[in-house]
C-alpha cells in the first residue's frame, strides 16, 4: 500500500496533472491530491486521475483510444493497466481495481477569494461522498452572477466509459462543444426549463432528452443511446431531495446539463483564442 501511495503521489499524480493536462500540481501526498487545471481539461484530469490512482482505466477501453479520448491524443509516456503504470519507462505498482477514490471539484471565477475558493472545494469532495457513497466525483460551479449548481456521480470503472457519470459527463460535453456534428447549447437551457414537470420515470426523461437533441442538432443527430443512458442514471437518485419541489432525477439532469453546457461552452473560447487563456479558476482535490 506504502509504494502504491507512493507511486501515485511523487510520480504519476505530477506527469497527469502537468504533462498531459494544462494544470499545475499544488500538493499531493499519498491519496491526496490538490491541483489546478484549465477548464476545458477538468473532466479529463479527474478522470485521469481516478485511473491513475488505482492502476486500471475503464473496462473494455483500449489505452490508446481512451487517452485520446482525454488529452487529444495517444499518450505514450504512460501506459495504465491491471494495477501497474508505466511512465517513462518506469514501472510503478499502484493500489489495484479494488481501490476506491473520491473527488471534488470547483469552477470559480479568478477574482473569487482563494479561501472562499478552498472551502467550497473540500465541501465539493465531502458533497461527493456523501450524495453517492465511495468512488464517487462532485463538481461545483460557481457562477460569478451568483448560486452555485453541483454535479455529483459515480466512476463505475469497472462498468466501462458509458455507464459511469463522467464518461456521460464527457459524452454531453463533446456533443455541445462540436458544434458542426453535435447539439446547440441551446438544449441545455431548453431542458433545464422543462425537466421540473416532466414525469421522473425513465421512459419520460428519455423522449424529452431525445427530442430536445434532435431537435437542436445542426445536422443528423449523432447522440445514440445518451438520452437513455443520463435517464437511467438519473433515476438512480429516486431517493434524494424527498423535500424538493423538483424530483430528484430531474434536478440531477438539470444540473448536469448546465454545468456540462458551461465546460463546453469554456472549451471552445479557449480554443478561439488559440492560445492557454482562461477566465475562471479552477481546482480539484482528491
Amino acid at each position: 500500500i506504502s509504494a502504491g501511495l507512493n507511486g501515485f503521489a511523487l510520480h504519476l499524480a505530477r506527469g497527469v496533472v502537468e504533462d498531459l493536462f494544462m494544470g499545475k500540481l499544488i500538493y499531493a501526498g499519498g491519496d491526496d491530491v490538490l491541483a489546478m487545471v484549465a477548464v476545458h481539461d477538468l473532466p479529463g484530469l479527474m478522470l485521469a486521475l481516478r485511473c491513475a490512482y488505482s492502476g486500471s482505466i475503464p473496462v473494455g477501453e483500449r489505452h490508446d483510444d481512451f487517452w485520446k479520448r482525454l488529452t487529444g491524443q495517444p499518450q505514450y509516456r504512460l501506459r495504465i493497466k491491471n494495477g501497474f503504470a508505466l511512465l517513462d519507462g518506469r514501472m510503478f505498482r499502484l493500489m489495484g481495481d479494488r481501490a476506491t477514490a473520491s473527488m471534488g471539484a470547483i469552477v470559480a471565477h479568478h477574482q473569487a477569494p482563494l479561501s472562499m475558493v478552498l472551502a467550497d472545494l473540500r465541501a465539493a469532495e465531502k458533497r461527493a461522498k456523501a450524495v453517492n457513497g465511495k468512488d464517487a466525483f462532485c463538481i461545483t460551479l460557481d457562477k460569478r452572477a451568483g448560486g452555485m449548481l453541483h454535479v455529483t456521480g459515480k466512476w463505475r470503472l469497472e462498468e466501462g466509459m458509458t455507464r459511469g457519470e463522467m464518461g456521460m459527463l464527457l459524452d454531453l460535453r463533446d456533443l455541445f462543444a462540436h458544434p458542426k456534428f453535435g447539439i446547440s447549447r441551446r438544449a441545455a437551457y431548453l431542458l433545464a426549463e422543462s425537466l421540473r414537470d416532466v414525469p421522473a420515470r425513465e421512459d419520460a426523461l428519455t423522449a424529452t432528452l431525445a427530442y430536445q437533441f434532435g431537435r437542436q442538432s445542426r445536422e443528423q443527430p449523432r447522440f445514440g443511446d445518451l438520452p437513455q443512458r443520463l435517464a437511467q442514471a438519473a433515476i438512480t437518485r429516486q431517493a434524494q431531495n424527498a423535500k424538493d419541489e423538483w424530483p430528484a432525477p430531474n434536478r440531477w439532469l438539470r444540473d448536469l446539463l448546465l454545468v456540462t453546457e458551461f465546460l463546453a461552452r469554456e472549451g471552445r473560447a479557449v480554443e478561439s483564442l488559440g492560445g492557454n487563456q482562461t477566465t475562471a479558476k479552477e481546482a480539484v482535490h482528491a
